[in-house]
């Protein structure tokens, strides 16, 4: 019993760890060739790096047929934390199999290799507006 008195301080702490008002407001729009996305579609923030003090957590968006997007890491449309990310954006035209690896990359409309450029967040932005021109798929 004592040791778990011990203990709550420090699990109180690292909850405290990363929380939703680090984040930076983050959002923007998808655009495939300069138009509208073909379907709804999903970006994933990768961390490369983070600020100081703060937890490599990454980010997600989910974005429709308009484009627009707003991310979140913690709580829903809350941003992201300091650092730079590396966005992953997937754009199904059907659902890919795992028995057949190739529908990954056939049913995916972001053409297989393309890597969007790296997204850096500053604590002291305001907002991040991220824009994301996905090239046509050949």
């Amino acid at each position: 019993m004592k040791y778990s008195l011990l203990l709550l301080p420090l699990i109180a702490t690292c909850f405290g760890c990363g929380k939703s008002s680090d984040t930076v407001p983050a959002s923007g729009s998808v655009t495939f060739a300069g138009g509208p996305p073909p379907a709804e579609g999903t970006i994933i923030f990768t961390p490369v790096s983070v600020a100081e003090g703060f937890p490599k957590r990454p980010g997600r968006a989910h974005f429709d047929t308009s484009g627009h997007f707003t991310v979140t890491t913690y709580q829903s449309n809350d941003g992201l934390l300091p650092g730079t990310y590396r966005p992953s954006i997937e754009c199904w035209m059907g659902k890919p199999d795992s028995n057949d690896p190739s529908s990954f990359d056939r049913l995916n409309h972001v053409p297989k290799g393309f890597q969007a450029q790296e997204i850096t967040v500053s604590r002291d932005s305001g907002s991040v507006n991220v824009s994301i021109d996905i090239p046509k798929k050949h």
